[in-house]
């Protein structure tokens, strides 16, 4: 599976774009027998960024509306941070991008774990 994601500016608004593509054959069959994972795209965000002419970080701690999206099938995820609402809009999109992509990998990771000992033929013979 890769994620590839955008940060750009326009209209004076911050768009980060979050794609899912190239999931592999044994992670399409998980997804088949267990049904996609829930990534939860809203709640609460906090974490820090750095801007190119800061030396330290900015924090940034806030909440979006809960939305919950299908791991494959709901994305592309697009998300606004508007400029005139905020002026960490910037440090927003990125730290909201990490947070995503950290709630990908770790919904990935859930997949993984599933094993089904029990599928497959018996037959006994009498």
């Amino acid at each position: 599976m890769k994620i590839q994601t955008f940060i750009n500016i326009i209209d004076n608004r911050y768009r980060v774009e979050i794609r899912i593509y190239d999931t592999t054959q044994n992670e399409n069959e998980l997804m088949e027998q267990y049904g996609e994972p829930l990534i939860e795209v809203g709640g609460n965000i906090t974490g820090s960024a750095t801007r190119a002419a800061d030396e330290v970080p900015t924090d940034v701690d806030f909440t979006l509306s809960d939305e919950q999206r299908r791991l494959k099938s709901d994305f592309p995820l697009i998300k606004y941070f508007d400029l005139d609402d905020d002026v960490d809009s910037d440090v927003k999109a990125k730290v909201y991008t990490d947070e995503i992509v950290s709630r990908i990998t770790a919904a990935k990771s859930t997949l993984l774990t599933n094993v089904n000992d029990w599928e497959g033929e018996t037959v006994t013979t009498l």
